[in-house]
């Protein structure tokens, strides 16, 4: 290719270049203060294959149950080290189960995917068996998780303890009243962290007072625990039909708890993980939804509040929106956010 002639060429691009150059580096310069998306966004955390033994016996002492002493392990296959929670499923003491629909597995399976090795046990329900049987079992399943989790590459000092309904009740009570893991050498020092979600922790009396009078009639329905009524009672009000001939009033008190807990008061106060409230428990994160069953969230924020009275670690948290059992089934859904709070609260409580 011959060499141009005209004079003008070399000049003209220059400029070109130059115009570009000069873009160029508004462009950068521009850009360079406008936050870079991909930069800002936090890496995803790391997932992992999972590797799953079922219906281990966690007890085979006298009376060991074949099917209600057992657990399963979902742990993160290829990671070592990693911090363990133990789940108790719900069913109000009497109904529920490690293999119910394959929600359990899912959950294990979701946890251990995300680095925590979980551990779904099974107890014993009533009416087969009261209180304090259903605690006693959980305990066992922990103790049986302390001991041999390192076998499985978990950190036994990194245990942490999870339910929902009953089943938060039952890990409120074992970080609360350390009498069940001290039947099985333990102390509360071996919990890491309390997460019970939607749970109860007023083993209580229900008292219902009725008032009619004229064309109305009016109520209140609380929960009577030691003497007082908690929560605050729930107020409502009837219309009467015709012209109200009813007049008078009718103060009920019942247990409808008795199956499980009995009736005796010092039974269910000592059922009462509120009642066991002292200054040497583990950190707390109490969660409970917006539309959860009456009385959750007053008895949810009643129990965070008596834990910070002692100066515990607790926080509480209201899911939105969110009822007793979405709360629960949703926990499976990525970024949910009752997941990703315990995600949150067991990342923060490991030791590193």
């Amino acid at each position: 290719m011959q060499p141009s002639n005209d004079r003008t060429a070399g000049p003209v691009l220059t400029r070109r270049h130059a115009l570009f150059t000069l873009g160029g580096l508004l462009m950068a310069a521009e850009t360079s203060l406008i936050p870079n998306a991909a930069a800002d966004e936090p890496e995803p955390a790391r997932t992992w294959p999972v590797k799953a033994f079922l219906d281990l016996p966690y007890y085979t002492g006298e009376n060991a149950d074949r099917s209600k002493h057992k657990l399963d392990l979902y742990l993160p296959d290829g990671k070592k080290d990693f911090p363990v929670m133990l789940f108790v499923h719900g069913g109000a003491w009497v109904h529920g189960d490690k293999n119910f629909l394959g929600f359990y597995s899912l959950l294990g399976r979701y946890f251990a995917r995300h680095g925590i090795g979980t551990v779904v046990t099974n107890y014993r329900l009533s009416p087969g068996v009261k209180h304090p049987e259903h605690i006693k079992d959980v305990a066992r399943a922990f103790a049986w998780t302390h001991k041999n989790i390192q076998k499985y590459d978990g950190r036994p000092d990194q245990l942490f303890v999870c339910g929902h309904s009953a089943g938060g009740h039952l890990a409120a009570l074992l970080a609360t009243d350390e009498t069940y893991l001290k039947a099985e050498g333990l102390t509360l020092k071996a919990i890491k962290g309390a997460l019970p979600i939607s749970g109860i922790y007023v083993i209580a009396d229900v008292n219902l007072n009725l008032k009619a009078g004229g064309p109305r009639m009016s109520g209140a329905l609380g929960l009577k625990f030691d003497g007082n009524l908690l929560p605050d009672p729930l107020k409502f009000g009837i219309d009467m039909p015709g012209k109200g001939v009813l007049a008078g009033s009718l103060d009920l008190r019942f247990t409808p708890l008795a199956l499980v807990f009995g009736t005796d008061p010092e039974v269910r106060k000592k059922a009462s993980p509120l009642a066991q409230v002292h200054p040497d428990c583990p950190p707390f994160l109490i969660i409970y939804g917006d539309k959860d069953l009456p009385g959750c969230d007053k008895m949810s924020e009643a129990f965070g509040k008596a834990l910070t009275e002692q100066k515990n670690q607790a926080e509480v948290k209201m899911i939105q929106p969110r009822d007793h059992f979405s709360i629960l089934f949703r926990m499976l859904l990525e970024g949910d956010p009752t997941s990703q709070a315990i995600l949150d609260f067991i990342a923060a409580n490991t030791r590193k």
